[in-house]
């Protein structure tokens, strides 16, 4: 991305406001961005606001083109003048018709219903169900297919059934935090506490109690690099999601075939790991540095100087 400033963009300011989540997020985080921003040009002029003063600073930016860039949604604020992108809140079942409408891969799923009967034939031995409204892992659940049935699911809950991905003998997944559709890093998360092996994607019988969840306490984490996969969630940022400013794109990637499937995009912005509690912890327990692996504020600058330039009004 060039990072020069042509005659045209000099005459031409801009404000980029970005606005932090700072209950889950630290502020300095954006503060450090800005200096790069700084840095980096001079028609671009970036400002961190808090989501509390909102409402009373917009009035100082009404004499620019201005953008605001939110980790969170931005649900009840309306700029005085300017463009504003932020989370967006979508349960599972929304995202994946988004995606497919797309022709994003996800792997097959509908939601259960009280008639819901499931076939053998058409769903595998094995399947999964887990809560529509999305918790971090919990309630996901591998069931044998013949015994889905829809009426034990009707309990005010939603719940999806989902065609099992065999990523390998552990559960495996890779976390992809893009950026207005670039990677900021690249996580794999590897569930090697799940039990004994998984032989095969219809083997449950020989595990027993296997928890397919691949970011479950007490497994691994690591940063890689993997072009396939960085390329695969910045097409699904790029596409789909065009105006959700921070994606955590989970991916599986089928151990037999090679395919690769979105198992969750998390459009609402809780994904900004670099500083939040939980990503503090990660890094910690595992020995991660997320900012280092892509140079990832650098980049952030870079991005967000070229989104300003785009979309500020």
């Amino acid at each position: 991305m060039p990072s020069c400033v042509c005659f045209s963009d000099m005459l031409r300011k801009i404000n980029l406001v970005l606005v932090p989540d700072n209950q889950s997020h630290d502020p300095q985080d954006f503060h450090k961005i800005a200096e790069k921003i700084r840095a980096l040009c001079k028609d671009v002029i970036p400002h961190v606001c808090l989501p509390r003063q909102l409402s009373w600073i917009k009035w100082l930016y009404v004499g620019r083109p201005t953008l605001y860039v939110a980790m969170r949604p931005l649900k009840h604020f309306k700029p005085l003048r300017g463009c504003k992108l932020g989370g967006v809140k979508m349960d599972k079942a929304e995202q994946y018709r988004h995606l497919e409408e797309n022709n994003i891969s996800t792997p097959r799923w509908e939601p259960i219903n009280a008639t819901t009967r499931l076939s053998r034939q058409d769903w595998g031995d094995y399947v999964v169900v887990k809560p529509n409204s999305g918790r971090g892992g919990r309630g996901v659940k591998i069931k044998k297919t013949g015994r889905v049935k829809g009426e034990k699911y009707c309990d005010g809950e939603e719940h999806i059934v989902q065609a099992f991905v065999y990523t390998g003998p552990e559960p495996v997944v890779y976390r992809a935090l893009t950026l207005f559709g670039k990677v900021l890093y690249l996580e794999c998360s590897r569930n090697s506490n799940c039990g004994r092996k998984l032989s095969g994607p219809n083997k449950f019988g020989e595990v027993g109690g296997l928890n397919i969840v691949a970011s479950a306490r007490g497994g691994k984490r690591e940063l890689v690099r993997d072009s396939m996969i960085e390329s695969f969630a910045e097409k699904v940022a790029t596409i789909c999601f065009p105006n959700i400013p921070v994606l955590g794109i989970d991916v599986m990637k089928d151990a037999l075939t090679g395919e690769l499937f979105v198992a969750e995009t998390n459009p609402f912005g809780q994904t900004w790991h670099f500083s939040s509690q939980i990503g503090k912890s990660i890094a910690r327990d595992h020995g991660l540095e997320y900012e280092k692996q892509f140079g990832a504020f650098d980049m952030a600058a870079k991005i967000l100087i070229q989104v300003a330039r785009q979309r500020a009004e």
